[in-house]
């Protein structure tokens, strides 16, 4: 497929919309939770149910925001044991909270996005 010249692209953007205000709040609300995601302190860790199913549940997203060491960090101490979806190369190893979520990473960026 050719690329459409820089010319093309720049006319159009003259016609294409301004964003919505349901865009630019679900933009606020993404960034919000990637700040929330990546700045996870005592105090917020304290008043949440902390578990590995909310790590689970979240995971996908800090993968997407690009903070998914971070929260992986955070559950270092409470997630000692694999997701039952997951298997790893070596079954008899210890698992790593840290190697995961950074295979899961690699996985997710190299992944061909069509």
């Amino acid at each position: 497929m050719a690329t459409a010249p820089i010319g093309r692209i720049l006319a159009f953007a003259v016609f294409m919309p301004a964003r919505t205000v349901a865009g630019a709040k679900a933009r606020d609300q993404a960034r919000g939770f990637q700040e929330f995601l990546s700045r996870v302190d005592k105090h917020r860790l304290e008043t949440l149910p902390m578990s590995p199913e909310l790590f689970e549940k979240y995971l996908a997203y800090a993968i997407a925001l690009a903070v998914e060491r971070r929260w992986a960090k955070s559950f270092a101490t409470i997630c000692k044991e694999p997701p039952t979806w997951y298997a790893g190369s070596s079954p008899d190893s210890m698992f790593d909270m840290d190697q995961f979520t950074r295979q899961l990473s690699v996985m997710s960026n190299t992944t061909p996005r069509r």
